[in-house]
């Protein structure tokens, strides 16, 4: 059973409409040992991407993830296709479009 905290968590991501950006997932259970508790979730790049400073598309570039990459983040859909990613490491960046997918 879940967590009072982790239901919420889990409530709030599922609101969120993609915020997952693997939607499947919403109204399921966890996968076995996922840490409810974490923002951190693991992510795969699909295809490469571009991390910018701002969510502009003119804004400068601070990275780049290549596909098949594996990503340990916070995502959150900030609106208009753009998404914030939080690492792990401590760094953010935004990405434009639905580039991860929550890996399995």
């Amino acid at each position: 059973m879940m967590s009072g905290i982790a239901m919420n968590r889990l409530a709030k991501l599922c609101a969120a409409g993609g915020l997952l950006l693997s939607v499947a997932a919403c109204g399921s259970s966890p996968r076995p040992g996922a840490d409810m508790s974490s923002p951190y979730l693991h992510y795969v790049v699909e295809r490469d991407v571009v991390v910018r400073r701002t969510a502009n598309a003119g804004a400068d570039q601070v990275g780049r993830l290549a596909a098949g990459t594996v990503l340990t983040a916070e995502v959150v859909d900030i609106g208009d296709g753009w998404f914030r990613v939080h690492s792990d490491s401590g760094r953010t960046g935004y990405i434009f479009g639905r580039p991860l997918r929550l890996a399995e």
